[in-house]
């Protein structure tokens, strides 16, 4: 018998949960308005709990590591250092851009998790500055790791 791929979805509580290709993952942020909006946005719940807690766990600026987690958990490295940024400048840039589904997914999370937390919300300069240093990171890393490995 060989193994599918195929997702297999489980209800929780709060949302379903897809097992797939191992990984228990369940979508970022259900839109009540419509389901579907954010359904290929998925993550990891324990992974999840992990970067809420750490911005519970600070002092100040909770919105602002909130965010970062998130990017971390959405994103993958190589997604940022190929982007060209949220594609806000010039319609060459939209198709190079990151995913938009995601990158309003992650807005949508982070202002429900501010206002549930009673934390102050980032402005839009604020949050499009976060996601520049986070491309801007990845592509030092992602050079970093090939110069080592040559």
């Amino acid at each position: 018998m060989g193994s599918s791929p195929s997702p297999q979805a489980v209800e929780s509580k709060n949302s379903t949960t897809t097992v797939n290709q191992g990984k228990y993952v369940k979508p970022l942020i259900v839109d009540p308005d419509n389901p579907e909006r954010y359904s290929q946005v998925l993550v990891d719940p324990n992974k999840l709990y992990n970067v809420v807690k750490k911005a519970q766990e600070q002092k100040s600026h909770q919105e602002v590591s909130l965010l970062n987690g998130l990017i971390d958990l959405v994103f993958s490295t190589q997604e940022l250092a190929v982007a060209h940024g949220l594609g806000l400048k010039g319609k060459d840039k939209e198709e190079k851009a990151l995913n938009r589904v995601k990158v309003s997914a992650c807005e949508a999370f982070l202002r429900q998790t501010c206002t549930a937390e009673g934390w102050k919300e980032l402005s839009q300069v604020e949050f499009q500055r976060k996601f520049t240093a986070k491309i801007c990171n990845a592509r030092r890393d992602l050079k970093n790791s090939m110069q080592k490995s040559s």
